[in-house]
């Protein structure tokens, strides 16, 4: 059943793009007053390119080094603004401090738990004896 398709399929591409020159060939002649028309859209056309250039900034963009950033001076008579994110870097350590202490009471929380077993087990062998 798939070849007599492709079959078909073939021979339906063969027919109709060998009937496309003969149809483009047929449908006469342009005038002179189709070419002029054809002309003038083309110059006054708008060109339309798909490759765009961005504009240049105006301004150099700040430069990040770690969390430090390097910007244009503001005032007169200044060499570099330097820019430190202090909440962020603040946030950063607070975070750390508490994922640390909660891995350190989880840490303590499994070794009272294991000693916690470690002596039923010691329990339940002095029962049994």
């Amino acid at each position: 059943m798939l070849v007599p398709l492709r079959s078909f399929a073939g021979a339906l591409a063969v027919i109709v793009l060998a009937a496309l020159p003969a149809a483009a060939q047929t449908s006469g002649s342009t005038s002179p007053a189709d070419l002029e028309r054809i002309r003038i859209a083309l110059l006054t056309a708008p060109v339309q390119s798909i490759f765009t250039v961005p504009p240049a900034p105006t301004e150099p963009e700040p430069h990040r080094v770690g969390p430090i950033t390097l910007g244009i001076p503001d005032t007169p008579g200044e060499a570099v603004m330097v820019t430190v994110p202090v909440g962020g870097l603040v946030m950063n350590a607070v975070h750390s401090v508490a994922a640390a202490k909660h891995r350190h009471a989880e840490r303590a929380a499994h070794a009272e738990v294991l000693r916690a077993f470690a002596d039923f087990q010691r329990m339940q062998t002095t029962v049994a004896r």
